[in-house]
């Protein structure tokens, strides 16, 4: 089943049932749930692996099955209530910054968060700034003393809580139970992972660490709470939730593409003039298209937009303006899952290469499943090796790849918005990418060529062969400064 049926049919519940009446404790609920829903209808639909009862468990809760001895616990439980006291009173900050470890590339002899280093270094609100990874922080990993790794907070918190004090989650959805046997009419077996009993888990994470944070923000009370990817995980839509409540500036800042289908970005049909404490109530864009999008339905709420250009992308041109642009290579932006190494390289891709005999750069998502030692051995495979280069988005910035393209090939990734800030053409090589970026196919400079077509190559070499000495633009945004927020 498609993404986008996926989201219309959530859409449609969202309509039909009272959703903005699913709360608990003042926590509005279904943003929550319409994400989990979409992202694990979506994974059985390229049967990737789903997140079970059991995991959600395991993951937030469950402690090491080994007994301790009755020292060796009360001397865990001081640690923990040492450590967590520590973080919640350690010092007042005025910025907090929420992201992951896929945020991050190398420069400078470290791995930095791209989005957030150039704001807070704009800013010069390094000792004002503490930044809470959610997602694929260790200890080795560690750039600065000001990035910390919020989950082990909040989960030392809600096992320390469920030890001292049993929390009873009560609630009752209205008619909840409608809308779950209308689902399962729907999808059947598939919808094994959303039983009854998810939602009681789903309820009870979100609850304890919503305790967490709003502990944390009364205690170190920040004038502003940034995220890049609201709906990662519930740690931070737990975080949302308590800093809306304390009243406290909540941003979104854009990290990719702001498109329909995705279900964090587009077709809210159920916000109303408040809108969910589980949203940003603020979105910041890459530009007019992105915030369109947001506008669509954000409009009449207390939902606030603004164009402020892409932070890292904005960084690196200032920082690599000098750098030679030979415009000689043509750059192919990956996905990451569902898509295999066949799905980026169909045979009408390798015959593509491999006629036109121009370089290529190939681009890994920063969170690349398959590979680079894969992909090595499938161009040499192709006896494409010659022609191929291949970069980590993640040791490789964006604007040292950007300033040797020609021409731009994706099927949907952001650096559609990226290229075409710089006046790059893109070539979109599929059907949902061309969903994605509908409103920019009006672009002279981005073309719709699904590579499956029958005409592929001879549609991209008339393409290309029809594009101007295209200049990089010049013109470049300045970041803006957090203080006079």
């Amino acid at each position: 089943m498609k993404k986008e049926r996926i989201l219309e049919i959530i859409n449609y519940f969202e309509n039909k049932y009272p959703v903005d009446k699913w709360v608990y404790r003042g926590i509005d609920m279904w943003p929550i749930l319409r994400i989990y829903l979409y992202y694990n209808l979506t994974s059985i639909s390229a049967n990737k692996s789903i997140v079970s009862n059991e995991e959600l468990k395991k993951n937030h809760f469950d402690c090491k099955k080994i007994k301790p001895s009755f020292f060796g616990k009360t001397l865990r439980k001081i640690s923990s209530l040492l450590r967590i006291l520590k973080f919640l009173y350690d010092r007042r900050v005025n910025y907090i910054f929420f992201g992951a470890d896929s945020h991050r590339f190398w420069e400078n002899g470290r791995y930095a968060n791209k989005f957030f280093e150039p704001l807070i270094s704009r800013s010069s609100i390094e000792a004002e700034s503490v930044i809470l990874e959610y997602d694929g922080y260790t200890n080795r990993n560690r750039y600065s003393e000001t990035v910390v790794n919020v989950v082990d907070f909040s989960d030392m918190f809600v096992r320390l809580i469920r030890l001292f004090k049993k929390e009873k989650i009560n609630y009752s959805f209205k008619d909840y139970n409608l809308f779950l046997n209308e689902l399962e009419s729907i999808f059947g077996d598939r919808l094994s992972f959303f039983s009854r009993n998810d939602l009681q888990l789903i309820v009870e994470k979100v609850y304890l660490k919503y305790k967490f944070y709003h502990l944390y923000f009364k205690n170190v009370k920040p004038k502003v709470v940034f995220y890049l990817c609201y709906y990662a995980n519930n740690d931070v839509f737990a975080s949302l939730a308590a800093a809306n409540m304390l009243q406290i500036k909540t941003i979104e800042i854009q990290h990719g593409p702001i498109t329909y289908p995705h279900p964090a970005y587009s077709q809210w049909f159920s916000i109303k003039n408040n809108a969910h404490n589980t949203l940003p109530s603020n979105f910041w864009c890459w530009d007019k298209y992105s915030e369109n999008e947001i506008k669509k339905w954000s409009s009449g709420t207390i939902i606030n937009t603004k164009v402020v250009g892409n932070f890292s992308l904005i960084s690196q041109r200032h920082k690599y303006s000098n750098l030679k642009k030979d415009n000689s290579y043509f750059l192919y932006s990956l996905q990451t899952y569902p898509y295999r190494i066949n799905d980026f390289f169909p045979t009408s891709i390798i015959n593509l290469i491999k006629q036109l005999e121009v370089p290529w750069i190939i681009r890994l998502h920063p969170r690349d499943n398959i590979g680079k030692e894969v992909y090595d051995k499938f161009f040499e495979r192709n006896q494409l090796t010659n022609l191929i280069e291949i970069h980590d988005a993640k040791n490789v910035p964006l604007m040292m790849d950007l300033s040797r393209t020609k021409l731009h090939f994706t099927n949907y990734s952001g650096t559609v918005l990226e290229a075409l800030e710089l006046n790059i053409p893109t070539v979109i090589l599929s059907e949902t990418g061309a969903n994605f970026f509908k409103d920019l196919l009006d672009e002279e400079i981005i073309k719709y060529i699904n590579s499956n077509d029958s005409n592929f190559i001879e549609r991209v070499n008339e393409f290309y062969l029809s594009l101007p000495n295209i200049q990089l633009s010049n013109e470049v945004k300045e970041i803006v400064d957090v203080r006079i927020l």
